[in-house]
């Protein structure tokens, strides 16, 4: 499978997913820790398929941002 992964993506991007993923979750009490929760269901999901670390590793970013929008 091709590398899922730009070679641009670097901690620097990730860390402004999180951001931007944490402004949307911690608008109500509620939804605290919510983020951090699907995005282990995820990582979790991924390896139990069979996914390697590279593309586990996206769908756990991609999974920080299920809810904006």
């Amino acid at each position: 499978m091709e590398k899922l992964i730009p070679e641009t993506m670097t901690q620097e991007t990730d860390d402004i997913v999180k951001r931007m993923a944490w402004m949307a979750e911690y608008r109500t009490p509620a939804t605290a820790n919510h983020l951090e929760r699907v995005r282990a269901y995820v990582s979790t999901l991924a390896v139990a398929v069979g996914l390697d670390a590279s593309e586990a590793e996206l769908l756990s970013v991609a999974a920080m941002l299920h809810d904006i929008g």
